[in-house]
């Protein structure tokens, strides 16, 4: 039983693919080199590239510092990710009315990593919850 939960729980590689993918594109949006964000964030050259091609495994951690360095909410990559008929949902659990991600990343108040992780789990744990009742 302990195996099957934590295979559900596990990300599935096309939605971290997705994450990477928009985080890839935050990047090339902002105004610093790959190198220039490996040095503000005090890891080795070619740490970034690693964890953009799945090398390094994606981590909650890897988005907060990321975002906090590049000056984006990683909340707003969760939503950008999320399938739509999940987007409803994920608005109402943040107690936000429907807006396009354009606007939700200017009105997404900033979390602080705690808060974030909490949201990730109480999202992760009804999931679950939906899961096993299904």
């Amino acid at each position: 039983m302990e195996k099957e939960t934590a295979e559900r729980t596990e990300p599935q590689r096309d939605e971290v693919l997705v994450l990477l993918e928009l985080l890839d594109k935050e990047m090339l949006n902002g105004d610093r080199s790959k190198r220039k964000l490996e040095r503000d964030l005090g890891v080795g050259q070619g740490y970034i590239g690693s964890v953009l091609r799945g090398r390094i495994t994606l981590k909650v951690e890897h988005l907060w510092d990321l975002g906090e360095v590049m000056g984006f909410e990683p909340l707003v990559l969760f939503f950008r990710s999320a399938p739509k008929e999940h987007q409803e949902r994920f608005l109402r659990e943040l107690g936000l009315t429907s807006k396009s991600s354009d606007e939700i990343s200017s009105s997404v108040q900033p979390m602080t990593r705690e808060e974030i992780e909490d949201l990730v789990r109480k999202v992760v744990r009804q999931e679950m919850a939906r899961m096993a009742t299904s």
